[in-house]
This record gives C-alpha cells, structure tokens and sequence, in this order.
C-alpha cells in the first residue's frame, strides 16, 4: 500500500484555490508567492506552505491530521508512483478520496488506465480527502475487501 503524489495536482489545486480566493475578494498574495516558492524548489517546506494556502478554499468533510504522519514517516519524500513506470507484475488496485486535492481522483484514474497489471481497479471515497484510509477507515476497508475479492473475477 502506497500513496500516489503527484506534482500536476499540486499545481491544479494552487489554480483552482487561487480563482475561489479572487471570486472572494480575497488577498492572493502570500498563496501566489507560496506557488512560486514552490515551482522553483520543489522541497517538502515549500509543498506543505503552499497546502498551508490553498486548504483554505478545498475544505474536506473527512480528513484525518496527516501532516504529522507524513512528516515523521522515513519513507516520507516527494516521489511520483509514476517514476516507477506503467508495468506491474500484481494485481493494482487505486482508491481515492473524492476530496483529494493533493492528488486528484483523475490524476489517480489516468494513471490507473495507462498501467499494465494482471488486474486493475479504480474507486473513490466519498467526502475524503488524500488519505481515505485515515479519513474513512471502515469505507476504506469495505472497498479494499471488495477489489481483492474481485482480484479473481471482475466484479469491480
């Protein structure tokens, strides 16, 4: 089980928060000056400042406290799952929190259709935001059952 990162949501999210913060009549400055922080030094500080900013206008029904999950994890980096190439050996399955604006349910279904894998399988999770396991464990769970129970059939 991984998490899939991806660089173009980040951007997404900054342009979509940027026009609701300006319908708003709001002042744009620190989140415009967070985005270019962020384009030029794609570092881990300037990723959570820039979230800092455009979480204000991408409210979450159900989001868990992730900053320090990520923050304390070892394994914690900017990567994209992408890197790792479009061909699998296994079964892949993506569930998605449908609230997601750090990697967004299309971002995460694009990728699942350009994957070669035995089987696959795309899902969302309703009112979640980037970790729906942490935001929704039992829906979460549910969902996961069901596509290994599909792994053999393709009920999903």
């Amino acid at each position: 089980m991984g998490q899939m990162v991806s660089m173009e949501s980040e951007i997404f999210s900054y342009r979509d928060a940027l026009e609701k913060a300006k319908k708003k009549g709001d002042d744009t400055k620190a989140m415009e000056a967070a985005s270019q922080a962020f384009i030029q030094d794609k570092t881990m500080p300037n990723m959570i400042n820039l979230r800092m900013q455009v979480n204000k206008y991408h409210k979450v029904p159900k989001c868990a406290n992730q900053i320090w999950l990520g923050l304390a994890s070892p394994h914690m980096n900017i990567a994209d799952v992408r890197d790792y190439g479009l061909e699998y050996q296994m079964p892949v399955v993506f569930l998605s929190g449908a609230c997601d604006w750090i990697t967004t349910a299309e971002v995460t279904r694009t990728y699942c259709e350009e994957i070669q894998a035995p089987w696959k399988a795309f899902d969302t999770l309703e009112a979640c935001g980037h970790a729906p396991q942490l935001d929704n464990p039992k829906a979460f769970c549910n969902k996961l059952k069901k596509a290994l129970n599909a792994t053999n059939s393709s009920e999903m």
